[in-house]
């Protein structure tokens, strides 16, 4: 796994886990899974096999949600 995450400069944290471990985190309806978190680190939301335009607009949502709030000057 590492050479392929290498490879395909994976710059987020990536998980290999078990069904104990799917089962903490409300995936037992099948693995793989992606967990999306906030700026936090609080799980917003899991996905199972979904296209690359689905993660990339809950992303934009959740970057746009929890960005902090500019003074105005």
């Amino acid at each position: 796994m590492k050479p392929f995450l290498a490879e395909k400069r994976v710059n987020y944290p990536v998980v290999i886990g078990n069904w104990e471990l799917a089962k903490l985190f409300g995936a037992e309806n099948g693995l793989p899974v992606t967990l999306l978190t906030d700026r936090e680190g609080k799980i917003a939301d899991l996905h199972g096999m979904v296209e690359k335009s689905a993660f990339e607009s809950e992303i934009l949502l959740l970057l746009k949600e929890n960005a902090p709030k500019r003074s105005s000057k």
